[in-house]
């Protein structure tokens, strides 16, 4: 049984949805530290907050550093782009927010014009974000920063508009050949695009130093999709080998022998073993809430996850109380976790598939103009996997949809 977790590209497995950016969603200095630091050539930035700029970077603190370089330097473009950007992954009142938009249009800087089209992108303003975005590309005259291009690219993968992004992927990769966050967002690419030869091809042109952890774990997503399952445990366990206290590669071995060996019992041991290693980890948490779920113990499960959404409010977690509520026929419950997943996240494919489902269970008088609704906003491939999602999930279809 597959659970939900939040993608932006449409056409990913949901085993792929498992496993690709849990990690990325959980912490803000996560997401600024593998996407910003490495982006650009700091030392040729010739500003006086550079040095802490930079040592919050490697400290996994910029968050906390922010607040007190924006005091100091109110009027700077790094600054206040990289602040608008934490207001937009946090949430934050949308007053707030509105506030440095303003800002970062006056200053008219790579960074501020790329945090607009950041958040335009968040809100799913496919349009003003293209304009942004492209706004910072021609801006970008004191320093390179591919960042800019790989947004850029992401847009255009977003909205389905392939050829712009596999252009802009190009020019990333060949005005940055070999450098290794360029290359990793091309073999991310090639995962959404389901092209798993090519991304394990590329993996394997990485330069000898770069056999880290996070690579193995690549090359251990690929070869599961392509269903060899034995290669992919032995690069999870040469994750291991590089890192050994990786919990996401003990975390994608419990998933490897929860969906794809099946076996429980296995999987039970390598929980307990995670359990007493890093009893606190969110990643735990959430390997015992799908294991019980997979083995039926629902209300255990939205237990630990309705926890989780208290200490680590990520869209992941609404899926998979809502999934597990409907496996519990507990539709009208369901449907209001959805919607209080789309109030704080916006609307995501599954969360309609998902909401379909649960109002289709409930028969829900609203169902008829959800529909149309929804049909004229996207069309109706949106409800195409329907089936095939209900049954990944262990739902009964026919049971649901013949009524």
């Amino acid at each position: 049984m597959f659970l939900f977790i939040r993608v932006i590209i449409l056409g990913v497995t949901q085993m792929q949805l498992l496993q690709s950016k849990l990690f990325l969603l959980l912490l803000f200095s996560q997401l600024i530290g593998s996407q910003v630091y490495s982006q650009v050539p700091w030392s040729k930035i010739d500003k006086p907050y550079i040095p802490l700029l930079v040592k919050s970077f490697e400290n996994g603190k910029i968050d906390s550093s922010l607040g007190i370089l924006l005091s100091k330097y109110p009027n700077e473009n790094i600054i206040i782009g990289l602040y608008l950007k934490s207001l937009v992954v946090k949430n934050i009142d949308t007053l707030v927010i509105n506030k440095y938009i303003s800002k970062a249009k006056e200053l008219k800087g790579t960074f501020s014009l790329d945090a607009i089209g950041f958040y335009y992108h968040n809100k799913k303003n496919y349009l003003a974000a293209r304009d942004y975005y492209y706004q910072s590309y021609l801006a970008n005259k004191d320093y390179v920063n591919y960042g800019v291009i790989l947004d850029l690219a992401f847009l255009e993968e977003d909205t389905g508009n392939l050829y712009e992004a596999k252009k802009y992927y190009e020019l990333a990769k060949n005005s940055f050949p070999n450098v290794y966050e360029v290359m990793i967002e091309i073999v991310q690419y090639y995962f959404n695009q389901k092209m798993f030869v090519e991304a394990l091809r590329l993996l394997d042109s990485f330069p000898s130093n770069k056999n880290d952890d996070y690579l193995f774990i690549r090359k251990g997503e690929a070869y599961e999709e392509l269903g060899m399952f034995d290669k992919a445990k032995d690069m999870y366990q040469a994750s291991l080998m590089e890192n050994p206290k990786s919990s996401e590669a003990r975390f994608k071995i419990l998933c490897l022998y929860i969906y794809r060996y099946k076996d429980l019992g296995k999987a039970e041991l390598l929980l307990s073993n995670l359990k007493s290693d890093y009893p606190d980890l969110s990643v735990t948490k959430f390997g015992e809430s799908i294991l019980l779920t997979e083995t039926k113990r629902y209300h255990e499960s939205n237990i630990i996850l309705k926890k989780l959404i208290i200490t680590d409010p990520i869209v992941t977690y609404y899926g998979n109380i809502a999934i597990n509520l409907i496996l519990l026929k507990e539709y009208n419950e369901s449907i209001k976790f959805i919607t209080e997943g789309e109030t704080k996240y916006g609307t995501e494919d599954h969360f309609i598939i998902l909401k379909y489902i649960a109002m289709k269970g409930a028969k829900d008088i609203r169902l008829n103009e959800f529909v149309l609704e929804t049909q004229h906003q996207f069309g109706d491939s949106i409800f195409d996997a329907t089936k095939s999602m209900c049954q990944d999930l262990g739902i009964n279809y026919d049971e649901i949809f013949s009524k």
